[in-house]
């Protein structure tokens, strides 16, 4: 689900991602190609957040964190032997899901 946003130069956008682990929400990395207009406008309309709602690794010191409800789809290679998303890309917005219902399955 979409936990926040970094905007970079040329207005490129970075999506930080999370998921559900048990009842802990945990960062699950970010993704910036495939980022529509009309999706980006939605993210940015959503209510901020003074902190992220997870613990985060660096690389995301100017994220703007917003409230975890939005479901998207993100399609990838594999998923690397640490757990990232290898070569990530955006699909959208899903609003026939809750964000409870992205859980990690091990």
């Amino acid at each position: 689900m979409v936990c926040g946003y970094i905007q970079k130069e040329n207005n490129i956008l970075s999506v930080v991602l999370g998921q559900y682990y048990e009842d802990n929400l945990i960062y699950k990395g970010h993704v910036t190609l495939g980022v529509s207009t009309d999706d980006f406008r939605l993210i940015a309309a959503t209510k901020k957040l003074k902190s992220p709602p997870f613990q985060v690794t660096a690389g995301n010191e100017n994220a703007v964190w917003i409230s975890p409800e939005h479901v998207c789809i993100v399609k990838y290679m594999m998923k690397t032997s640490t757990g990232s998303m290898r070569q990530p890309v955006f699909k959208g917005i899903r609003d026939d899901k809750e964000p409870q219902e992205c859980i990690e399955r091990t």
